[in-house]
């Protein structure tokens, strides 16, 4: 599970998508939510063999 909240700015979803799919993470599910000027979503992503992402440092990486 991966959480990410941050300031909603127009085509950020897009963006947060598009740096998971660069990293060759697959989107399972996704949990989506804004009050208009701050978003908190949670992304369940896997690698392209459907296992969990354990690695610290592929983690810290997306959330940059």
């Amino acid at each position: 599970m991966l959480p990410l909240s941050s300031l909603n700015k127009h085509g950020i979803l897009l963006e947060v998508v598009q740096v998971l799919t660069d990293m060759n993470l697959v989107i399972t599910k996704a949990y989506i939510s804004s009050d208009g000027g701050w978003f908190m979503d949670v992304f369940n992503v896997v690698d392209q063999d459907g296992k969990k992402i354990r690695d610290k440092e592929v983690m810290d990486n997306v959330k940059r």
